[in-house]
């Protein structure tokens, strides 16, 4: 939308991919409070692979299996008398972009499998197959009747979806703000609600860790907040494996990241990256508070030696330091700098900290 007043002119756009996102944050909220007869209900997969095959698509909506979202689908799946019914999905959906099917799938809070019939129609624009469904020994002679109304309910179910996204387009370039400030602050929310710990240490695991990162570094590009990242591993980290074993190795880490939780506290995220490597990422902290709260964790272990068996060792942490660019087209880019930080960390004598811009 273009905007001129006397000799200044001014344009104002939201990003397509932003759109999306909210568009189909909230037909999730629309999805999960629809209320249909005899149990009947809505659910959407994503397509990534329309030749089939492990990973062929992954599960975003399903408002009675909540805790399967996001889990990728396989076309060699089987239900309980040994059909493939999401095989017979995307071959349906491939030839015709919808189709009638029946599999075997337990009746909702019941170990009960019995026959289901769904209708499945594909959305293009998202790759989604919305779906819905009915067990047959529910619908009581009934069967044709039901999949009439199934199919117009489904039929109306994506046409308000095309219109709803037509409005979200058209209001968003008017509140453009509004919108982001409410979708950032669910986004948010969400992050913390599903976070995932390392099993081992205690940490952020990498998967979550990623999600942080992309969160951060969208965050960065649509409010211009900065986040510093540091990436940090144990030095000598094989020897202590080597001489104590790994239970002792084990420990190490613990006793690392249980120190480094308490010395960020609430100001950021500690995620185990991978073995002895974690990053840090501070989102509200100054680029010096930063460099101070990296400098004191250097200086507690230099200073608070280990009891490791019988001997007392002192943890060395090499600790790189960046932040997101301009330059960057995603988080990775930053992470990258980050490790080479740290390793220049390592070359120039370890147990130090090194900034790159």
């Amino acid at each position: 939308m273009t905007l001129e007043k006397g000799s200044l002119t001014g344009v104002f756009g939201v990003n397509h991919q932003y759109i999306d996102a909210i568009v189909q944050s909230d037909i999730r909220d629309i999805i999960y409070h629809q209320r249909f007869e005899n149990d009947a209900y809505i659910w959407v997969n994503e397509v990534i692979n329309y030749e089939g095959g492990e990973d062929y698509a992954i599960r975003r909506i399903h408002p009675n299996l909540i805790e399967s979202e996001d889990e990728f689908l396989s076309t060699d799946t089987t239900d309980t008398v040994g059909n493939t019914p999401y095989l017979t999905e995307l071959n349906g959906i491939n030839n015709d972009g919808e189709l009638f099917f029946t599999y075997y799938f337990n009746k909702l809070h019941s170990d009960k499998s019995s026959k289901k019939v769904t209708y499945a129609k594909l959305y293009e624009p998202y790759d989604w197959i919305v779906a819905m469904g009915v067990h047959l020994d529910d619908l009581d002679g009934y069967v044709s009747e039901v999949r009439e109304e199934s199919e117009k309910l489904l039929t109306q179910t994506v046409l308000n979806i095309l219109l709803y996204l037509i409005l979200v387009l058209v209001v968003g370039f008017f509140l453009v703000y509004f919108v982001m400030e409410r979708n950032l602050r669910k986004s948010t929310k969400r992050l913390r609600e599903e976070a995932s710990t390392d099993p081992l240490t205690g940490a952020e695991s990498r998967r979550y860790g990623e999600r942080i990162l992309a969160h951060q570094f969208e965050m960065y590009h649509l409010k211009k907040k900065q986040a510093y990242l540091a990436m940090f591993d144990i030095d000598d980290f094989k020897q202590i494996n080597d001489q104590y074993g790994h239970e002792a190795g084990d420990n190490v880490l613990k006793h690392v990241t249980a120190i480094v939780q308490e010395i960020v506290g609430e100001d950021g995220h500690l995620i185990r990256w991978g073995g002895d490597e974690f990053v840090i990422v501070l989102d509200q902290l100054t680029k010096e508070e930063t460099v101070m709260r990296l400098d004191h964790i250097l200086y507690y272990f230099d200073t608070h030696p280990f009891a490791l068996e019988s001997n007392q060792i002192t943890i060395s942490l090499s600790i790189g330091l960046s932040a997101f660019s301009p330059k960057d087209r995603d988080y990775q880019a930053a992470i990258k700098r980050t490790d080479e930080a740290m390793y220049e960390s390592k070359q120039h004598g370890k147990c130090q900290l090194t900034v790159r811009d």
